[in-house]
């Protein structure tokens, strides 16, 4: 008898089917259709702009608003950073050195690097016995549009944050004491390159492991506040973080940019989006402590790390990564979930088919995810 399909191998063709029409049409059409996949041709300008800043400012958070990461973030951007130190000291500026050949292979490392660790969170969170489903996964997440199309182009440090975040999620319920540390550890560095995937200790809390979120809050505020020794101070991050926050910038895929597209930017719809922001952050922690820890309550959790702030771009959808492999764990054969297989194949992988934004057209469909 044939094996019915299930929303799991649903979701491995559907996606493999989009990636070929990918690039069929980016065959087709010789190269251009790049531009509908990708903001632009920046030569991932925040990996850079970011290791301008450790190589000519002595001060980071004294150089501009969008110095914004954590100083575990700069800590960690040091090691690909003063590796090419001496061609900043002889007077090579920043575009000679993101175009030399030393600068192209710390763009390599960076994002082998990231390749490496999303391996290695993809075997442990996918709970398959399959290797070749791994790898497939792994071929699908690299491929996808929120990594390969806007967070591999801006080279934003988003990845890593994601990665860590997936890595901790993976190994908290481990049989091993040790990994369960390791777990806490991931989801404080996490929260230490981004700041607001320390939401996600709030899974510990609805799990009544309270020892474990007191350990957990430790590893964050010594993730948070160590690096300060090293990289710049705390009065001037404050300052600089209050300077983003009055910026005035808003994405066209965080629900700021949504909203103003729609209605305008007033008065009126600021508050709106504030009370939507708020609605998902509160609904995310409801809802994980009514319903516990399952895909959904995951993916609205998620939320909170992709839409909420003002300038949030489409990279941040990398986060939802998490959430797929969560769905693909739990996936049955409801009918529904058949539609959740298409709903996330097609944020990841559907190629552009509406005029617009792409951002705009994925924020509707992770709403239709959860």
């Amino acid at each position: 008898m044939k094996q019915k399909t299930t929303p799991e191998r649903f979701f491995f063709v559907i996606s493999a089917l989009n990636l070929f029409i990918m690039y069929i049409m980016l065959l087709l059409s010789k190269g251009s259709f790049i531009e509908k996949i990708t903001y632009s041709e920046s030569n991932f300008i925040d990996f850079w702009s970011h290791i301008g800043r450790l190589l000519y400012s002595p001060a980071i958070y004294s150089t501009d608003a969008d110095a914004i990461f954590p100083p575990l973030a700069y800590l960690f951007l040091k090691l690909f950073a003063y590796p090419l130190g001496f061609k900043a000291e002889n007077g090579n500026e920043l575009w000679e050195i993101s175009n030399s050949g030393y600068g192209i292979l710390m763009v390599v490392m960076y994002f082998l690097l990231f390749a490496w660790l999303l391996g290695i969170g993809i075997y442990v969170c996918y709970k398959t016995n399959s290797f070749v489903k791994k790898q497939v996964l792994l071929g699908i997440c690299l491929f996808s549009y929120s990594i390969w199309g806007f967070a591999f182009e801006r080279g934003n440090l988003v990845l890593y944050a994601m990665v860590f975040l997936m890595l901790g999620l993976a190994l908290k319920d481990s049989p091993n004491r040790l990994l369960r540390e390791a777990a806490l550890i991931f989801v404080a560095v996490s929260a230490g390159f981004k700041l607001y995937p320390a939401l996600f200790g709030f899974i510990w809390i609805a799990e009544k492991r309270y020892k474990e979120a007191a350990r957990l809050v430790v590893y964050g505020m010594l993730a948070f506040f160590i690096p300060f020794l090293f990289v710049d101070s705390f009065a001037n991050y404050l300052h600089t973080f209050m300077q983003y926050l009055d910026k005035g910038m808003y994405s066209h895929a965080s629900i700021w940019g949504a909203v103003f597209g729609l209605f305008g930017n007033n008065e009126y719809t600021q508050i709106l989006c504030k009370c939507i922001v708020a609605a998902i952050i509160l609904s995310a922690i409801f809802f994980l402590f009514v319903d516990g820890v399952n895909w959904k309550t995951i993916t609205l959790l998620m939320a909170t790390q992709t839409v909420m702030i003002p300038e949030q771009y489409v990279y941040t959808y990398v986060f939802i990564v998490i959430s797929l492999i969560c769905f693909l764990n739990e996936a049955g054969r409801r009918k529904i979930d058949y539609v959740y297989s298409v709903l996330f194949s097609s944020l990841f992988t559907l190629p552009p088919i509406f005029k617009g934004e792409r951002g705009r057209l994925m924020v509707w469909i992770w709403g239709g995810c959860w």
